[in-house]
């Protein structure tokens, strides 16, 4: 009976943390972009810190 508290215990600890893995500063994969990912009360937010080409090819 203990250890299927222990179980449940830490499977509910785990996955109450599981939303606040994509906080953080990210590079693209095709390292073109970096953004920041935060939190700002219930919602995610994210913003654009640097990108090798912020604007299209006609520079529009």
């Amino acid at each position: 009976m203990l250890s299927l508290f222990v179980l449940f215990a830490f499977t509910g600890f785990a996955q109450e943390n599981l939303p606040d893995k994509i906080l953080g500063t990210w590079l693209m994969e095709n390292k073109e972009s970096k953004i920041e990912i935060f939190r700002k009360g219930h919602t995610f937010n994210g913003i654009l810190l640097w990108s090798k080409q912020m604007y299209e090819a006609d520079d529009v």
